[in-house]
């Protein structure tokens, strides 16, 4: 990376499935106005793969499939 300016942002996405694709709809409106690289630090709460996952309730892969998709 340069020695430029760029625009960071830390995300740390809700555990509901309506709330993150809330949060993705804003991230990528965002994007259009963010006129320096851009670098996105996140988790969101969301997996792809069953290996991705070490103990808990059943997983659901709704939620990053739908991320994945629409990027």
């Amino acid at each position: 990376m340069s020695s430029d300016h760029f625009f960071r942002s830390i995300v740390y996405a809700s555990l509901h499935a309506v709330k993150r694709r809330e949060l993705w709809h804003f991230l990528r409106a965002l994007a259009v106005l963010v006129e320096r690289p851009w670098m996105l630090t996140c988790d969101f709460n969301s997996i792809l793969d069953g290996s991705e996952r070490k103990c808990g309730a059943s997983i659901s892969r709704v939620g990053c499939k739908g991320f994945v998709t629409e990027t």
